[in-house]
């Protein structure tokens, strides 16, 4: 067998297909092999830079994890305990935190803080195969004081308002008549603004004008974008957090069955997608 030089070898790129030196039809086999295990040698290296995310997940007490989830970096600086004295433990062990940007303390005192996407309903499973949800509140910002079992504040984006009730149910006793809780719907006429009781909380309901959630809020609360650059994503999270839970502004008060018939069309999100 020819001896194995990986510098004989184009590796593929993601620009053009695999392209190898004139193999002619001796030592083809024998190149084909050499590919393979320079291929082999390339992930060992690579794999040995990064902390996979389950190692670190069974580290224990308190550490400072970042993890790539889906091209997005989340930092993690919550112990298994404080994580379990707050309502996020639940939905966590559910496997419904997911596309983190950020989980952990925030700057204010025994607050945790998450943003990314809430699972609402997951579709069948098949043997260990991780598939994304059927069913996602994005964009989500969501706050809880350790060993105070509710969420002072939540805020997250919804194709449409029907799924307010996946939202009320997935959250479940971690909501409160105290707390704070806004949806952007996709699909609620731009002029209204609602608030919808439902199973002893107050959803603050509104159409998405500004195109995420973190400008929705920014303009609901009055804050002004420049002087939070300087922040943090912590420091951004609590600044709305804070100002939300003082949010006190009346919507005309209306039913979940109300609301379904109020609703607008829901869009398809696939449409005009290139193929």
């Amino acid at each position: 067998m020819a001896a194995c030089d990986v510098r004989d070898v184009a590796f593929p790129t993601n620009r053009a297909p695999f392209v190898a030196n004139d193999m002619g039809s001796t030592g083809q086999s024998a190149r084909i092999a050499c590919l393979a295990l320079a291929l082999a040698l390339v992930r060992m290296l690579q794999s040995s830079r990064h902390i996979p995310p389950r190692m670190c997940e069974a580290a224990p007490g308190p550490r400072a994890c970042k993890i790539h989830q889906r091209g997005m970096l989340m930092t993690d600086t919550i112990s298994h305990h404080e994580l379990d004295e707050t309502p996020l433990a639940s939905l966590q062990h559910q496997g419904r935190l997911l596309n983190a940007v950020f989980r952990g303390h925030t700057n204010a005192p025994r607050r945790i803080g998450f943003r990314g996407e809430l699972a609402l309903r997951f579709g069948p499973r098949l043997a260990d195969e991780a598939r994304p949800p059927e069913l996602s509140c994005e964009q989500v910002m969501a706050v809880a004081d350790v060993s105070d079992p509710h969420l002072s504040f939540f805020a997250g984006w919804l194709l449409s308002f029907e799924y307010l009730r996946d939202v009320a149910e997935v959250l479940g006793n971690a909501l409160s008549a105290r707390g704070k809780y806004f949806l952007f719907c996709d699909n609620v006429d731009l002029s209204r603004r609602y608030q919808v009781p439902y199973n002893g909380a107050v959803f603050y309901v509104l159409p998405i004008v500004e195109s995420t959630v973190y400008n929705e809020m920014l303009e609901l609360l009055h804050l002004e974008k420049s002087e939070l650059k300087r922040k943090d994503t912590a420091g951004k999270l609590d600044a709305v957090a804070d100002a939300a839970i003082l949010f006190d502004l009346p919507f005309d008060t209306i039913s979940y069955a109300e609301g379904l018939e109020a609703m607008g069309p829901v869009r398809n999100p696939n449409e005009n997608r290139p193929v």
